[in-house]
């Protein structure tokens, strides 16, 4: 008897479930664009980005055009 009064004791504890770890945040959703290949009319390469990586492509697109034309500016003169 006195072991089934322990074991009654023992079995809320036992039941309780641990708390539930709390979920991530959701990741940032993703953007998909299709860009066609260099040199081909149908092959399309998918690129799958967040807002942030594609706007951090861009800016860097942006900056590379910029310094090659800079450059090509202080070339033409010394031919």
């Amino acid at each position: 008897m006195l072991l089934a009064t322990a074991l009654l004791l023992l079995a809320p504890a036992a039941a309780e479930q641990p708390a539930a770890a709390p979920t991530p945040a959701p990741a940032e959703k993703l953007i998909c664009k299709k860009s066609l290949e260099t040199g081909s009319l149908v092959k399309a390469r998918k690129t799958c980005l967040t807002a942030k990586q594609w706007r951090l492509a861009q800016e860097s697109a942006s900056n590379t055009a910029l310094r090659m034309q800079s450059e090509n500016s202080r070339l033409e003169g010394t031919n």
